[in-house]
């Protein structure tokens, strides 16, 4: 299958730094912004062509191309489960993980977060989004950087150097196979450098990434690929970013696109993306950036916490609420949620190196970092009506369980 469908690049001002707002910024807060848009980007749809990867000669590789197709991606986990964010962590991380460690060979994988996509689910439910329709990777060589610095020091010191690599998963988890909305991905070897590497910042409450967001100039000269009719236990790796110079391909810029030849009854797209970071300690020579010659992981596991609660608008709704509440106590309910968040129940921040006396530690350390402020600014702007409906919910069971108690309570 190779077919021309519109791709979205995206053009910037030619005297401003590219910058996307991924949350609503209070109006006047917006205003007095040196950048006051929720984006100074305008999308720019270019007729491409899309090269069907399966038939690729030769195959589409991680070293050459920038990303492969794992057609035998068994998982445990149906269709529902995968809209179960604790399900996904307790069983798909570790899969991916094993997965990840025998198909490229890495000593340690560790899966940082996932993101399910359902463009018919998402306005309604805060962890699910739709799909991202314009060219783009999630991180350059500095922000990839920055992810190696923060999350090195909770591993054992012989990940510290080698190569690693900054990567994504991507499969479907509908029970039919993709049909529309395909994810493409651009054979590196084909960009133009410098002109295709345009940094953007990518605004988070509290803080920005640095991703790419290529222009149109060199469009045509662009080889796009996708992986027609996948299905759930076929999954695409790609980079965002790998440490070795020598690898022809060193990113991957990707998108979602709208099939022209799709059929109007089409199966919405649902799939799941995690993003992960793979430590290849017996590379020589050593591509990883110098970490500080004393680590400190107390303030490592700290700032990837605080990654964490700066996607808070991407949390269950169940969570946010949970956290509203918690800022609405207070003092001690902020102590609460570090505690919480240090303690790392779920093993989301890959916590286990650290002694309880340490997560103490770094319980105190979020409180004396801000985490209130960090929570009060991660939060989307409140939506009444799932708040009420779960203080419904719960005042309709409390009721009817306090009376039962005291009617049925012995004379």
């Amino acid at each position: 299958m190779t077919l021309r469908a519109e791709l979205n690049y995206s053009q910037g001002p030619a005297n401003e730094r590219p910058y996307i707002h991924t949350y609503e910024r209070p109006p006047e807060l917006a205003a007095a912004s040196t950048r006051p848009l929720k984006t100074n980007l305008e999308q720019v749809p270019v007729e491409v062509t899309v090269h069907d990867g399966r038939v690729a000669d030769p195959p589409c590789a991680m070293e050459t191309h920038g990303f492969t197709l794992i057609q035998d991606a068994q998982t445990s986990l149906s269709r529902d489960e995968f809209y179960d964010g604790n399900k996904v962590r307790k069983v798909y991380y570790p899969e991916i993980e094993a997965m990840l460690c025998e198909q490229l060979g890495c000593g340690h994988a560790r899966v940082l977060h996932h993101a399910v996509r359902n463009e018919e689910l998402e306005p309604n439910r805060s962890d699910v989004k739709g799909y991202g329709l314009a060219v783009h990777t999630d991180a350059n060589s500095n922000a990839s950087q920055d992810l190696f610095r923060q999350f090195a020091p909770l591993l054992d010191t012989q990940y510290h150097t080698g190569r690693f690599l900054f990567l994504n998963v991507w499969r479907p988890i509908g029970d039919e196979p993709v049909s529309n909305n395909h994810l493409a991905m651009c054979d590196q070897r084909s960009l133009v450098s410098p002109d295709d590497f345009v940094v953007c910042d990518f605004c988070l409450p509290g803080t920005s990434v640095e991703v790419y967001r290529p222009p149109p100039t060199n469009a045509s000269r662009h080889t796009w690929y996708c992986f027609p009719r996948m299905t759930r236990n076929e999954a695409i790796l790609f980079k965002q970013w790998d440490s070795d110079p020598t690898q022809l391909a060193r990113i991957c810029y990707h998108t979602a696109f709208r099939d022209p030849k799709a059929a109007s009854s089409a199966p919405v797209r649902e799939s799941i993306e995690v993003r992960c970071i793979c430590f290849f300690p017996d590379h020589e020579p050593n591509t990883c950036p110098p970490l500080p010659k004393d680590p400190d992981p107390i303030a490592a596991a700290a700032t990837l916490v605080e990654q964490a609660v700066n996607m808070l608008s991407a949390w269950p709704a169940a969570a946010q609420t949970w956290i509203r509440v918690s800022l609405w106590l207070g003092p001690w309910g902020v102590r609460s949620v570090a505690r919480i968040l240090a303690q790392d129940g779920q093993g989301r921040f890959g916590f286990a190196k650290l002694t309880p006396s340490e997560k103490g530690l770094l319980a105190d350390r979020l409180v004396e970092r801000g985490l209130a402020h960090k929570l009060q600014k991660g939060l989307p702007p409140i939506n009444p009506w799932p708040t009420l409906k779960m203080v419904m919910a719960i005042f309709l069971g409390a009721v009817p369980a306090y009376w039962w108690g005291h009617a049925t309570a012995p004379a």
